[in-house]
């Protein structure tokens, strides 16, 4: 959906980076545990976390793309936060559930403003569910499928 290749590169380069981090933490902490280290759970939980919030700055940013291709109208409110982008584009664009992702914002809200973590599994099904949306819209950011089925690691 995003038209302009250059901004299409550099999302899907940001997708790819958020993908290479959650692949290597999970290896990382799985190689640590098995080895005997042992580190507090929270680390665990907050390391986790981090493709979260990457992934949801990929959606930002995607939505602001697509807003300055004109893709939905804007109204007064010009702040570009997920949350308003998501609000503008609700009717224009199409949404896979836009509860669910509207879900993911709020947790994500939760974790950067008061460090409420989200469980390894619920961070990662909200990446994904993040991803799908993107699929929907046609931005496959550079992965197939079976690619991030791949490195999906649940």
């Amino acid at each position: 959906m995003i038209k302009d290749p250059t901004l299409l590169a550099k999302r899907q380069e940001s997708w790819a980076s958020m993908l290479v981090l959650r692949l290597t933490i999970t290896t990382d902490t799985g190689l640590a545990f098995s080895m005997g280290h042992y580190f507090p759970h929270y680390a665990d939980e907050a390391a986790h976390n981090l493709p979260l919030l990457i992934a949801c700055g990929v959606l930002n940013e995607v939505l602001l793309d697509l807003r300055d291709q004109n893709e939905f109208p804007v109204g007064r409110d010009r702040r570009e936060t997920l949350g308003v982008l998501m609000g503008y584009s609700r009717g224009a664009l199409s949404w896979l559930n836009f509860v669910r992702i509207e879900q993911i914002k709020n947790a994500r809200d939760d974790l950067a403003h008061h460090g409420v973590m989200l469980s390894r599994d619920d961070s990662f099904a909200a990446v994904d569910d993040i991803w799908c949306q993107l699929i929907a819209w046609g931005d496959r950011l550079g992965l197939s499928q079976r690619a991030l089925g791949a490195l999906s690691l649940r």
